[in-house]
């Protein structure tokens, strides 16, 4: 924050406003408006948003759980597992080779190529606790010479630290459960090997379902076609393992050779929670003025802040965090039928690698024909279908502020970036977005100083790409990405919001890097600019 002084330049509207105390931050020309209880406002000359203090808020996200975000792998893809729909990407793959793990359209394979190896493919989510997974597997073989192992990995850290569920493929034909867990790379037997089923045939689809809720472990299978069973073939109470990844593991027990490719669809986590979930909480509330501050204080303007500071209307922050994960749709009857205008968004539909199409704007979200009629080259865009429900990064922004709070908008046309309208691109967000620019960094990431909520961030993605290509599908050019600075989490982390691929919408959570602008993190060491509209 900047030194505060007195501002006494302002032509004041005494005694209308004589409750109020004017002061002036230098760095940026920022002025606070002050009351009894403290900073009631704070304007910035040349920019429309106002930080206003009201009711205090918790702005928090959760994982995606449930049926509907199963990932069933139609994706084409070598080498890896690929971007999963919901929950990240699959992690570099351990064990074998990494031509051993594949997609071809429809499901995962696992190539076991040599025995008493372990498989393993996990989700690059880190911070999983109390998860319920399940998902779908079969064979190309029936085992030969020793039994063949499929598991669902839960509270992974690392091959030496997890629990294993395992569903066992004996040379008998006989299928059964044994629960496993690792620390240290000592393994313990906490469930026996148990028969669910005989005469096991290469191509038979099997369940298998995973349970760890605070500490009690469970796990069940039934054939494909069957009843899912109403009790659970193993519980038992073990806590030695917590928070980790979720995922799964193939194995050729010493002795088999068949070699066995696991093929795997439908895997889902059904329940879960994030161990730490992001959560912003503070008493500032982002409006926007109907004209850039001028520095010219009056009546009109003090009355505009003292009701904002009652408002419960919803603001910036509100319709940001109004796209994530679980936010209800909201529909505008005035649109027409089923046009959606607020509620969880997706990036956008998929390459058939499985990774996202950019190109979602906020009419594309909505189903709905814009007419930029004001602008110089006039146009009419229309929507495109396949990314109905879907944001990506601009378009996220360009829905909260200008679809929701009326910030005029253009297209592509150099002539409309003057400065007033919201362009369609990041880059051109950027560099000649509405509002002032408060910092840039040229090849490293500017100071944080003067940063606000509610201001718009933007990174240079390509130039700090994830050593592990994770991020590699978020980097096209110099300013690629753009979020919202939303404030401080408990641990003094600054947090955005923004639409990303790895998430698949929009969020605050760490999918593909941590959403911090502090640190040393993939997107922390992007930030470029630091905009205020």
């Amino acid at each position: 924050m900047g030194v505060m002084t007195t501002r006494d330049d302002l032509p004041c509207q005494k005694p209308y406003d004589s409750d109020l105390t004017l002061q002036e931050l230098t760095d940026p020309d920022r002025v606070q408006v002050s009351d009894a209880q403290g900073v009631l406002a704070t304007l910035t000359l040349g920019a429309k948003t106002v930080v206003v203090r009201g009711p205090t808020r918790t702005f928090t996200e959760q994982k995606r759980v449930g049926a509907v975000y199963k990932d069933e792998f139609r994706r084409t893809i070598t080498k890896t597992l690929g971007l999963s729909p919901f929950y990240g990407s699959w992690g570099t793959p351990i064990g074998g080779a990494t031509s051993d793990y594949t997609c071809d359209g429809s499901t995962g394979r696992i190539a076991v190529r040599s025995t008493n190896v372990g498989h393993y493919s996990t989700l690059r989510d880190s911070d999983v606790r109390s998860y319920d997974v399940k998902c779908k597997v079969t064979t190309t073989t029936v085992p030969v010479g020793a039994a063949n192992s499929f598991a669902l990995i839960g509270s992974y850290t690392n091959t030496s630290n997890h629990y294993r569920f395992r569903l066992l493929l004996n040379t008998t034909g006989s299928v059964q459960l044994v629960l496993d867990k690792n620390v240290g790379g000592g393994v313990t037997n906490l469930g026996a090997a148990t028969t669910v089923g005989t005469g096991y045939v290469a191509g038979q689809q099997w369940w298998i379902r995973a349970q760890n809720l605070n500490g009690t472990l469970q796990l069940k299978a039934w054939k494909d076609g069957d009843a899912e069973p109403g009790s659970w073939t193993h519980t038992v109470a073990d806590s030695s393992l917590s928070v980790g990844r979720v995922g799964i593991r193939g194995l050729a027990s010493m002795g088999a050779t068949n070699n066995p490719t696991f093929v795997i669809n439908d895997f889902e986590i059904t329940a879960g929670e994030w161990a730490n979930p992001p959560t912003v909480t503070h008493d500032s509330w982002v409006r926007l003025l109907s004209t850039p501050f001028d520095g010219t204080w009056t009546s009109t303007l003090a009355s505009q802040i003292r009701a904002w500071a009652v408002d419960g209307s919803a603001d910036v922050l509100a319709y940001a965090f109004a796209f994530i994960t679980g936010a209800p749709a909201v529909e505008d009857p005035a649109l027409g039928t089923a046009k959606q205008v607020l509620g969880e968004a997706k990036y956008g539909p998929t390459h058939p690698d499985g990774t996202r199409v950019e190109g979602a704007d906020f009419n594309d979200y909505i189903g709905i024909s814009w007419d930029y009629s004001h602008l110089t080259v006039p146009v009419i865009d229309s929507p495109e279908a396949s990314q109905q429900s879907c944001l990506d990064c601009s378009g996220f922004v360009r829905i909260v502020f200008g679809f929701h709070l009326g910030i005029p908008m253009s297209q592509q046309e150099v002539a409309d970036l003057n400065g007033l309208n919201l362009p369609r691109r990041s880059v051109q967000i950027a560099s000649g977005g509405p509002g002032i620019l408060i910092a840039e960094g040229s090849g490293a990431p500017p100071t944080l100083t003067g940063l606000q909520i509610g201001d718009v961030v933007a990174f240079n993605a390509d130039t700090a790409d994830d050593p592990s290509g994770e991020n590699a599908d978020d980097v096209e050019e110099n300013d690629d990405h753009v979020g919202i600075y939303v404030g401080r989490d408990p641990a003094g982390n600054d947090l955005f919001i923004s639409s990303r691929k790895t998430a698949n919408g929009p969020t605050i959570g760490s999918l593909g890097g941590a959403s911090y602008l502090n640190g040393e993190g993939f997107l922390a060491v992007a930030l470029r600019r630091i905009r205020r509209f």
